[in-house]
């Protein structure tokens, strides 16, 4: 079975609110695909997602973080 690593913010707050996690990797539905990242980053949006203070987010933790991905 394929896994993933995912960084989760489980709070808003600190970065010891981030937490490494592992899943299966989903497969594709109909009319969707799925692409293999190469490489992901936390950027500085994600440090202002982090502490709570990005304007533009209406989802509260938790959820993965990882603004930029190249794939």
């Amino acid at each position: 079975m394929d896994e993933q690593r995912q960084v989760i913010l489980k709070e808003f707050g600190e970065g010891s609110q981030l937490q490494l996690a592992s899943s299966s990797l989903p497969q594709a539905g109909e009319n969707q695909l799925r692409i293999k990242v190469e490489a992901s980053s936390l950027t500085r949006t994600d440090l202002t997602i982090r502490k709570g203070l990005y304007p533009l987010l209406k989802t509260k933790p938790p959820f993965v973080m990882g603004y930029d991905w190249v794939g």
